[in-house]
């Protein structure tokens, strides 16, 4: 059985490849279709992927906790959710249907067919990853999330170089969905008619109190994420949605990054948590500091050379959303904290809807106020604005649940000797020092020096959590070089 470290590094490098692999299409695309084709096609997703977190409702994510809990049992779980996302899926279908049916001005139109189409054969079956991290088998996440994800890629690249066409785009999805959901309809009959069934110790209310407040604040990320795109693509319309796309995009890297981390933290948090405060609180702290030595530096580099990588990686005429970009930047640093799993650990995850209120009711008072005058620039902000406070709520729940003050829950003196490290490692990017550099060589230079700069420092400010890891990595390599031979 993998020992938890190597787990969390599997998971965790096939999240990012996976990732790498998510915005190396968007690359293609950008360059394959014009900038309001682009838009267009993300609007797509932007709705399908709303809907498909509702017709998830984060409930294949309870598996990692009662399959972890009563591992004999996992197929009755598994069943449940099935089951449970089946009429969830249906229901999400049907609501959104009578919404575009009573709005006069339909946002879907005539994608709304493809889009529920994709939804439900995007959402049913699909508590594989989930099944496998509980079960301990990261290897099967990794072979399953890569292949899915390059089958996609290289079906929308291929049918977008081929066509040109938005409309063929999205209706090859929705078929490779409906494979996909085939063969995992026939690969679940197999294991479950082979397996002895144990019937589970928690009862469905007892699972389904556990995801739905999940599932409720999921929805309600997702719907802040996403509400300022509508905004954005309705009132300025697909072009300018595009720009706001390509200047979040970097964001995409955080999501796998830290929810890999935190599938694989939350069993050992929760067991931890049974013998008291200390050992899990600080088994948080630490783990956040040590995110945040991979977030700090890519906010931060994102910030320094966001026209040179907007030009370089999409084209030109996305330079417009450097602005963009660098107010991403800022949430990227944020991510580091990961609230929402200190929640969970304490089993407090119905508090959690309080902070889907906050965020989302920032983001709507705000977007009125700074669309109109600032366009894609004002849902940006607006959605910093959101999650900070989303933040700041679920920090001040977290301690109240621990009995502990913020001080004690918050990492802030390694948060701050990682980021005095991230800051004062830009010296190494100044544009004088790299001016006879041509400008993509000139930002390539920087940004190794600057990484290199950045660990010397993190040696210099010597941060616990740094050497930790260092010795976790070291461990792990020295562990992969006797087995190879």
């Amino acid at each position: 059985m993998p020992s938890l470290a190597r787990q969390a590094f599997l998971v965790s490098a096939s999240r990012l490849a996976n990732q790498a692999l998510m915005v190396l299409g968007p690359l293609v695309l950008a360059r394959l279709l014009s900038v309001a084709d682009f838009g267009r096609y993300r609007e797509f997703l932007l709705y399908a992927t709303l809907l498909g977190s509702a017709a998830a409702f984060s409930l294949p994510n309870s598996l990692l906790y009662f399959v972890g809990r009563q591992p004999a049992a996992a197929l009755g779980y598994a069943r449940r959710v099935a089951f449970a996302t089946g009429v969830a899926s249906v229901a999400t279908v049907l609501v959104y249907t009578a919404i575009e049916a009573l709005l006069p001005r339909p946002p879907l139109g005539e994608l709304l067919l493809p889009c529920l189409l994709y939804v439900l054969c995007f959402a049913n079956l699909d508590f594989w990853e989930f099944l496998w991290l509980a079960r301990r088998e990261p290897a099967r996440v990794a072979a399953y999330t890569a292949g899915r994800l390059v089958a996609r890629t290289t079906l929308v690249c291929g049918v977008a170089w081929a066509t040109g066409s938005v409309a063929w785009m999205i209706w090859s999805m929705v078929a490779l969905e409906a494979l996909r959901l085939a063969v995992s309809a026939a690969a679940w009959r197999r294991l479950a008619a082979g397996a002895r069934a144990v019937a589970p110790e928690a009862s469905w209310r007892e699972q389904l109190a556990f995801a739905l407040p999940s599932g409720l604040v999921v929805l309600g990320s997702t719907l802040n994420r996403s509400i300022g795109g509508m905004v954005v693509g309705e009132a300025r319309g697909a072009a300018e949605l595009a720009l706001l796309v390509v200047g979040g995009y970097l964001l995409g890297l955080v999501s796998p990054l830290r929810n890999a981390v935190s599938d694989v933290l939350l069993p050992q948090l929760a067991s931890q948590a049974r013998h008291g405060v200390s050992a899990w609180v600080e088994a948080w702290r630490r783990s956040s500091v040590q995110v945040s030595m991979l977030l700090f530096p890519a906010a931060v580099l994102s910030w320094r050379h966001a026209e040179t990588f907007l030009a370089v990686a999409f084209a030109p005429e996305y330079t417009a959303a450097a602005p963009l970009l660098r107010w991403h930047a800022v949430m990227i640093a944020l991510a580091c904290l990961d609230f929402a799993l200190a929640m969970r650990v304490l089993g407090r995850t119905r508090r959690m809807l309080g902070v889907s209120a906050v965020t989302l009711g920032a983001n709507l008072a705000l977007l009125p106020l700074l669309v109109p005058r600032l366009g894609a620039e004002g849902a940006a902000i607006a959605l910093l604005a959101s999650t900070a406070a989303g933040s700041a709520w679920l920090a001040w729940q977290v301690a109240r649940g621990a009995s502990i003050g913020l001080a004690a829950l918050l990492p802030l003196g390694g948060l701050a000797r990682v980021g005095a490290a991230a800051l004062l490692a830009l010296v190494a990017t100044w544009p004088s020092v790299w001016a006879w550099l041509p400008e993509v060589a000139a930002a390539c230079a920087a940004t190794f020096a600057y990484l290199l700069a950045f660990v010397a420092l993190l040696r210099l400010f010597g941060p616990a959590e740094s050497a930790d890891l260092g010795a976790r990595l070291a461990a792990w390599l020295a562990a992969r070089r006797s087995t190879s031979t």
